[in-house]
């Protein structure tokens, strides 16, 4: 995006985790890919009855912060929500446009 801002072109963009969202959306025509963010895969049962757990105690007004995956340890309320946005945008869609 800054690029085109400028007028100039990446001959080749190369994306890591929510890089490779970012990179999938520059539409360049070569990219790389490195265990890219963006394919949601079913969830381990263990992570599921984590989740639930939050959300019962979330009703319950008590937060447990060590029930928070270790990327979202840290992070305060508004960051937190971004975050949980972010890894369940699906970009499937978008990865099928892509050649091998």
């Amino acid at each position: 995006l800054f690029l085109k801002s400028v007028g100039k072109k990446a001959h080749v963009v190369f994306g890591h985790s929510f890089g490779g969202k970012v990179a999938i959306l520059c539409e360049n025509e070569r990219i790389v890919l490195l265990s890219s963010a963006g394919i949601l895969e079913p969830k381990p049962l263990k992570v599921r009855c984590k989740i639930l757990l939050a959300k019962i105690f979330k009703k319950l007004g008590l937060n447990l912060g060590f029930l928070r995956s270790k990327d979202a340890m840290g992070l305060n309320q508004a960051m937190y929500e971004t975050f949980k946005k972010v890894i369940s945008e699906d970009f499937s869609e978008h990865f099928k446009r892509c050649e091998k």
